[in-house]
């Protein structure tokens, strides 16, 4: 028996998209100027796991007013861009690689559950002459390295430097838990793949220079996300959670909204870009599978209902759809955690962790299907903006952000500012309502615990391991994180670290992350502007930027 020699064995799961009840072929008749299957994406519409949940709708209709910001003079009435698109496979070794997501050192990737793509779209307004370049990644996240090194590849291309830079060309990511980005190669791979799909979306905008338009349009999107941080979402004044309620009177704890654009060149449609705020953490930690999780589902499924030529070449192109991020800091897909543990697949409303998938992507392919096709003109010109902010220097003066700070008498002070950014004590806990690591949530200092009191919390954590019995998860809670944090992690203010802390209160410090300066990007499309943050944004903060 090989009792000391660790096998690791590579496997592919195939995915199943939600088309296999779903007969007949193209009903041109009634789908020819949307290019769509139009009986396959019916079926979609009309399956009847997108009412798997509780939500209600809610009681206000949502604000087109969300999107607008208004024309300049100079491109005032403009609807013509010119389009281009691209995707590219960015799949990297899927054995042998730690995950990156759950914070769980158990989660070794060692097969695939699909391919990871990068969706390029380059977008271009000629009444300004400006153009900018959107990049959907099947990724955890986009990483500073990563972000350089794919710039340096633009900036070594003699087609591509005076076009595309750092101020025009986002990156963004999916923010699926399951992937090995730092398996063997991986940033290489995820580099030269960025670079080739926006180097065929620009080769596909100049290869066809016939006027296109935009269309925007958005709605609601019901049972297909929940807060996983529901105590600390209550700490939100009362007067704000009040403007967000449903229409029994409860309560919207995550945002809702569903906003698509699509691109079309002539009449033809290019690709569409879909933004819904929710953890792309339908599949949990314990199966070591790359995949692009409900976002790519989602993604893959609109794609073949469009018939998707993945070998196209770059110049004839072909329809790509991305199935971006919102603000889903706090969202989870699901939508049943307050019921189901993980890793109890019963919490996405599945009998397993590829049901609960495919119901929630399901629901965001079925809701974009119905948006498809029924926008309103995008008008006004692209633009770009890009600046550093210095996280780690503001003073704060405003009297209502003042007012609502709540800090005990202990660590307040009369000068209110921020600091370096750092991971606290809970960072460890992972998602810890979607795939938990070894760490807990809700670890601070100032809360008057003595190391007695710390180790008693400590061992009750432990003692309430409900999922313990589920092989492959990580025990939740067997890092002391109350009894080292009254010992330790609450004191690394007193030490020389690198970087100034002091402003960070009752959090246990844990690993600084190099945030002093972050970069903003904004984007413009018409009426519709474009955040990107390098951060994850919360429900409430996210709607707190929108206003």
């Amino acid at each position: 028996m090989l009792r000391n020699t660790t096998v690791l064995m590579a496997f592919v799961i195939t995915v199943t998209l939600p088309f296999s009840a779903c007969k007949g072929g193209r009903d041109a008749a009634q789908t020819s100027d949307l290019w769509i299957n139009g009986a396959q994406a019916q079926c979609i519409v009309d399956d009847p796991r997108r009412q798997i949940g509780e939500d209600v709708p809610a009681a206000r209709p949502l604000d087109a007013e969300n999107v607008a910001v208004g024309s300049p003079l100079q491109c005032m009435g403009n609807q013509s861009f010119l389009v281009g698109s691209a995707i590219f496979d960015v799949t990297n070794s899927i054995t042998d690689g730690s995950g990156w997501g759950y914070v769980n050192p158990l989660q070794v990737i060692s097969g695939l559950h699909t391919r990871m793509h990068a969706r390029a779209f380059a977008i271009e307004s000629p009444c300004n002459g400006k153009r900018v370049m959107y990049v959907l990644v099947d990724v955890l996240s986009i990483t500073k390295p990563l972000r350089d090194a794919v710039l340096a590849e633009i900036a070594a291309d003699d087609q591509m430097r005076d076009r595309w830079g750092a101020s025009n060309v986002m990156l963004a990511a999916t923010h699926t838990h399951s992937n090995a980005y730092f398996a063997r190669n991986g940033e290489a791979v995820f580099t030269n793949g960025i670079y080739q799909a926006i180097r065929n979306a620009d080769r596909n905008l100049r290869a066809n220079p016939q006027p296109g338009h935009l269309a925007i349009n958005f709605g609601e999107l019901i049972n297909a996300n929940t807060n996983r941080s529901k105590a600390a979402y209550a700490f939100n004044p009362e007067s704000e959670r009040q403007q967000y309620l449903d229409v029994a009177g409860d309560e919207i704890r995550t945002n809702r909204e569903m906003l698509q654009v699509e691109l079309h060149r002539g009449a033809t449609p290019v690709g569409l870009i879909n933004w819904f705020g929710v953890h792309a953490t339908s599949i949990g930690s314990i199966h070591g599978l790359t995949s692009s999780d409900n976002k790519g589902f989602a993604g893959l499924g609109f794609e073949k209902l469009m018939a998707t030529n993945y070998t196209a070449s770059a110049e004839e192109g072909t329809f790509v759809a991305a199935f971006a991020q919102a603000e889903e800091g706090d969202s989870s897909p699901n939508i049943f955690l307050d019921q189901y543990a993980p890793p109890d697949p019963a919490r996405g409303g599945g009998v397993s962790d590829w049901d609960s998938l495919s119901i929630e992507g399901t629901k965001q392919l079925a809701r974009a299907i119905e948006l498809f096709g029924r926008g309103s003109p995008v008008t006004g010109p692209v633009d770009y903006q890009f600046a550093h902010i210095p996280i780690n220097r503001i003073a704060i003066t405003d009297p209502v952000v003042l007012d609502s700070m709540q800090l005990p008498e202990e660590l307040d002070t009369p000068d209110k500012r921020t600091c370096d950014g750092i991971y606290g004590a809970s960072f460890g806990a992972g998602s810890s309502e979607d795939g938990p690591g070894p760490g807990q949530e809700g670890v601070r200092c100032g809360d008057s615990l003595d190391v007695l009191q710390a180790a008693v919390n400590d061992v009750e954590a432990l003692g309430n391991m409900s999922f313990a019995q589920f092989p492959g998860a990580w025990p939740h809670g067997v890092i002391p994180s109350h009894t080292v944090s009254a010992l330790a992690l609450c004191n690394l203010q007193a030490f020389p670290l690198a970087g100034d802390y002091s402003c960070q209160a009752e959090k246990p410090l844990v690993l600084p992350n190099g945030f002093s300066e972050i970069p903003i990007q904004l984007f413009r499309f018409g009426q519709l502007a474009v955040l990107g943050l390098p951060f994850e944004v919360s429900t409430m903060s996210g709607r707190r930027i929108r206003q």
